[in-house]
């Protein structure tokens, strides 16, 4: 289980500039889960990314509106996206057997 610590270290990485008080959509229940899950701060920051880059626009009454912030959470998921594949290999490395 994560512990109390581990938690607060994967909510300051996904804290956005300047609203560093501001609360994060996930409870620390689900990012505690996440981190047990995936393993490591990065895969887990990277799941969490996407989960918050849903469409959270909202239009109040009266013409107040909130524009949404999943181009944002996009953007923060390729931030920790874990790498994929492995590396490819120089043509003039290769040789025929």
């Amino acid at each position: 289980m994560s512990s109390a610590g581990d938690i607060e270290k994967l909510k300051k990485m996904l804290n956005q500039p300047g609203c560093a008080d501001a609360p994060l959509p996930l409870s620390d229940e689900t990012l505690g889960e996440l981190l047990d899950r995936k393993g490591c701060f990065e895969a887990a920051a990277y799941e969490a990314c996407l989960r918050m880059a849903e469409n959270g626009a909202v239009r109040l009454s009266g013409g107040t509106s909130a524009p949404s912030q999943d181009s944002y959470w996009r953007m923060m998921a390729r931030v920790y996206r874990p790498p994929v594949g492995g590396g490819l290999r120089r043509a003039d490395e290769v040789t025929n057997r």
